[in-house]
This record gives C-alpha cells, structure tokens and sequence, in this order.
C-alpha cells in the first residue's frame, strides 16, 4: 500500500517499521518547532516553557537547561508559595557576584521545580537576577515532590576557608579572617562590620571571591601568619586583627611592625608612658571594643611609638590617621 503525506499507519496498513518512520519524524519535528518557538525573553513565553516541562515531568523527574531571564525569574517567583523567608544580604552578595563576573551558575545547582509546578529552591538567584540584571544559563529540575524542598540545604555552606584548604592552602583557617580584614581595608579604608541590609551586605564579598582575592595576597598574609604570636592575641581582640595590623604596618616597615607586635602581644620592655603598653592596658581592660575601634587604638599606638611619643592614654575618635613609616 502506497501512503501519502496524510495517510496515517493503522495496525492493518503497517507492514514493517519502515512505515511508520514518516509519522514519527513528523511528529519529532512538530515537537523541536514548538519547544524552540518558547522563547523565555517574555512573560507569555516563560509560562509557556513552564507549562510545557511541568507537563513533561508527569512521565518523571528530568533536568532542563535554560538562560534565566528577567520574565523566566519573575514567573518563577510567581510559583514561590510557602518557602523560606528570602534573606536580603544572601541576595546582595549573589548580587556582587554576578555583576562582577563571580557567579557560576553551572556548578550543580538547580533550579528545583515541584510536580505541581510550584519552586521549590532557588529563590534567592531569582531575586538576585532580577536586581542584577545579568542573564545567565541555570539547570532546572522538574517533577520532584513538593516536600521535598524541607529536606534542602541540610548540608554544611563552604567558607572562604573551605575554598583555600580545596585549593591546597594550608592554615586556611587563619588566612581568610586576615583576607577579609584586608579587603576590607583596601575597599572601604575601614575594617568595620558592613551593618545589616542589603545595601551594606553588597560591600561584602562572596565566598568564591574573598578565596580569589586572599590567594591574590597569599605570600603577603602568610609572612605576618608567620612572626605574630599566637598565645597572647586573645585578650587583646584575636589573631586575625593582631596579624591584619602587623600586615598593614610591615608595608611601612616590616622589621619594625614585627618589634611593635611582638612587644604588644608579649607586653615586654614596655615603660610607663609607652604608647604600646597604654595600648595594651585598654585593648585587656575588658571594654566592649569593636574591632574597627580596636584597629584604631593599635594604629595610634604604632603612629607614637615610631614618632617616639610618649602617651597618657589613647582615644577611639572614629578616623583612622595616616600610617606612619
């Protein structure tokens, strides 16, 4: 029997599988026409490639790839019932992150869709999209149950200090609080905690980033690791200020910062009206110091000691004076 273009193969025409090779390649290409018609770049195109994968994932779970645009993200969270309270600072650093290039968006998360159509992870990058502007390609998971999103993130987050140590870093734990004094320092001119908001949580830097920029200042960060004592910093703020302000100071002087720590930190050879004894007396008196403050009563300390002043007290003022050599 000779089929034509509109012959459907019935049980009674079909004689091998050779006759139905026309209306499955038919129906292939009528199926690749209309995925590739469902563009995301609108709202109506991204209800329709949601629609169209939510349908799919009735045959079981599977994984899509797609460019996250501005409509995609916002019809996502139109589907974002009864999930977590979005975190603002979470969304300024993804924020900081992509618009610096930083994101990877590939790395294996997903975007997690349930089976009645509804996110279940991946709010977070929805926002920070939509606040960033960049389009980026994500994977999306469709099918899975909803309850499973109670179940995500049960897993410890990686810090700065994970990356390092990933990288063969040793003493990663050290290096990162130092790093990000630093950072700080050569950003803002200020090592003072960003207060909370989105705003000041743009100015912190992700993890993936601070791990680039502390290996960008490996050698530097581990020469103060090596001369700062370690017992003694405690009660005075902690090591990783200690080490941060001997770094700062060493860019002036080197041998002379390792001089000032070690007698800071030791308490040694100190006279009475020394500026790194009367430092030392207010950092353990047990006042309720900020670390940005503690930094400044060190740094004044460091400016008299190496004009060779003699001090009754040290004051917090809130401004850092210029570095003396």
């Amino acid at each position: 029997m000779k089929m034509n273009a509109r012959t459907k193969p019935t049980l009674a025409t079909v004689k091998s599988l050779a006759d139905l090779k026309p209306a499955v390649e038919a129906k292939a290409e009528t199926v690749t026409i209309r995925e590739a018609e469902l563009s995301t770049t609108t709202r109506e195109g991204a209800q329709q490639w949601l629609e169209h994968n939510i349908r799919k994932a009735r045959d079981g779970v599977f994984m899509a790839e797609e460019i996250l645009t501005a409509s995609l993200a916002r019809e996502l969270l139109e589907r974002n019932d009864d999930n977590r309270r979005v975190s603002p600072s979470t969304v300024a650093e993804m924020v900081s992150c992509m618009k610096n290039g930083d994101f990877d968006s590939l790395n294996g998360e997903t975007f997690k869709i349930s089976v009645c159509g509804l996110l279940n992870d991946g709010q977070h990058r929805c926002h920070a999209k939509l606040e960033s502007g960049v389009d980026f390609k994500a994977r999306f998971i469709f099918g899975l149950p909803r309850e499973s999103r109670k179940t995500l993130d049960q897993g410890k987050g990686r810090s700065t200090a994970d990356y390092l140590s990933m990288d063969g870093v040793e003493a990663a734990g050290h290096i990162a609080p130092v790093a990000l004094l630093l950072y700080y320092w050569r950003k803002l001119g200020n090592i003072a905690k960003p207060a909370g908001g989105s705003k000041s949580a743009s100015l912190r830097p992700g993890r993936s980033q601070m791990a680039e920029f502390a290996q960008a200042n490996l050698e530097q960060i581990k020469n103060s690791l090596h001369v700062v004592p370690r017992d003694g910093c405690a009660k005075l703020g902690g090591f990783p200020i200690i080490a941060f302000a001997h770094l700062v100071f060493a860019e002036k002087n080197f041998a002379a910062a390792t001089d000032f720590i070690d007698r800071l930190v030791r308490g040694y050879e100190l006279e009475e009206r020394s500026p790194i004894l009367v430092c030392r007396s207010r950092l353990m008196a047990g006042d309720r110091l900020k670390r940005h403050e503690r930094f400044e009563l060190i740094l004044r300390a460091w400016n008299a000691w190496r004009e060779k002043r003699q001090v009754a007290s040290l004051q917090v003022l809130n401004r850092y004076p210029e570095i003396q050599k």
